[in-house]
């Protein structure tokens, strides 16, 4: 099993500094269901990020048997960095930016 932790380059603040995503990912190597884990969307709610922590962590003694895991342990960080439910720079709610449309 391949476990990797990567980071997804978003914006550029305004200090010129790069923002970015977190994102971990475990691989079993063998086809089988793709598994998706988010927290933090709202970063003053952050208990999912630890949950995911946690998550990785059991894979080091228990390993995927098929399939895959993606998690993005904050989804927002501007609002992580801020401790705030709002992304900081538009403002907006990340949870109600879901286009249900699209799903049907």
């Amino acid at each position: 099993m391949q476990v990797k932790k990567t980071y997804i380059s978003i914006l550029k603040g305004i200090d010129q500094s790069t923002r970015m995503l977190p994102m971990l990912w475990a691989d079993s190597g063998y086809p089988g269901p793709v598994l998706w884990l988010t927290a933090a969307i709202h970063g003053d709610e952050v208990t999912g990020t630890a949950v995911i922590q946690s998550v990785f962590k059991r894979l080091e003694q228990h390993p995927l048997k098929k399939g895959k895991i993606y998690a993005f342990p904050i989804l927002n960080p501007s609002g992580f960095e801020t401790i705030s439910r709002r992304e900081a720079y538009s403002e907006s709610d990340l949870n109600r930016s879901f286009d249900s449309s699209r799903f049907l």
